[in-house]
């Protein structure tokens, strides 16, 4: 009821005031009207009864429009009922919204933190793979190197060998033609001494011969001055 006259005051107002007049009416025909009107008591009876029905008219169109007001608002109620229960359904499927929302977007950043805890983990691992790849690069790198280095001494060495190979060989043929040439020059002086033995020995044979002859010719001109004396010796004697 404060909630109809709070929102249809003119229209209660109205109806107040309507009542009140008919209350008064009521009163004011039933107290006063034999009083002022006694000499015609059938007009009384004819205008109270006219007055009550065009009075009992407008208190049934009164109260129709009560009524049509009171329908309408228990329709609007109804309708405002209605309107208050679809938001309190739009309310409530809007909080389930949110709700499912925020479980959604809870799970979202939980799945989110799994994912960044995960790309975490395996940027991680990816590091420090990466750095075991580095390591192992590295430690290639220096096999690398040694083995370079390694392969470089060998070849110096190598080289060196090498050259000291071709240095062997060339004073081998340097000495080997040394001693070919030595063997040569012993063989020239082995020749030559041959060749001087020979001229040695043809000498002392031609020195022997000649001695020798020179004994022969000395032995015959000693015999013969042997003989010369002994013939002038003959001679003397004779």
């Amino acid at each position: 009821m404060l909630k109809f006259i709070r929102e249809y005051p003119v229209a209660f107002a109205f109806a107040v005031l309507v009542h009140m007049a008919l209350l008064a009416f009521l009163v004011i025909g039933l107290d006063w009207a034999p009083k002022e009107h006694l000499g015609a008591p059938q007009q009384v009876v004819q205008a109270t009864a006219v007055d009550s029905k065009k009075l009992q008219h407008e208190l049934d169109s009164i109260r129709a429009t009560e009524q049509r007001q009171r329908d309408a608002e228990q329709q609007r109620q109804q309708r405002l009922e209605q309107e208050a229960e679809a938001a309190q359904t739009k309310r409530r499927a809007e909080e389930q919204r949110l709700a499912d929302l925020e479980r959604q977007r809870e799970q979202q950043r939980a799945e989110a933190e799994q994912q960044h805890q995960a790309e975490t983990e395996r940027l991680a691992r990816l590091k420090a793979e990466q750095e075991a790849e580095q390591q192992r690069l590295a430690d290639l790198k220096k096999q690398q190197e040694a083995e370079l280095a390694r392969k470089r001494a060998l070849e110096a060495e190598r080289q060196k060998q090498e050259e000291a190979a071709k240095k062997a060989a060339a004073e081998k043929v340097r000495q080997e033609e040394a001693a070919k040439k030595a063997a040569a020059e012993k063989a020239r002086l082995e020749a030559e001494a041959k060749k001087v033995a020979a001229e040695k020995a043809r000498l002392e044979a031609e020195a022997k011969k000649a001695a020798e002859e020179k004994k022969r010719i000395e032995a015959e001109r000693a015999a013969a001055e042997k003989a010369r004396k002994a013939e002038e010796a003959r001679k003397a004697a004779e």
